[in-house]
């Protein structure tokens, strides 16, 4: 078992209390998965899993990441 596995169980028990104490379902209800709708302008469009901002992203987390790492080889 990876060594995360633990924490990553504990969270998602955190995040299911605490959208239980919203009285929100502990999950996602809509039963609709899309990884982006292709509408820039629409209403839920940061709710999925990719937007037009995702290469912005990922090339940020890796200047984020690796810029440290530059700074000091170690």
């Amino acid at each position: 078992m990876p060594p995360y596995t633990g924490l990553v169980l504990c969270l998602i028990g955190l995040s299911a209390s605490a959208r239980l104490a919203k009285s929100r379902t502990p999950n996602y209800c809509c039963r609709r998965f899309e990884l982006w709708p292709g509408e820039i302008n629409a209403s839920g469009n940061s709710q999925y899993l990719a937007n037009w901002y995702t290469p912005s992203h990922i090339v940020n987390g890796f200047l984020f990441s690796g810029a440290p790492r530059l700074s000091d080889p170690v």
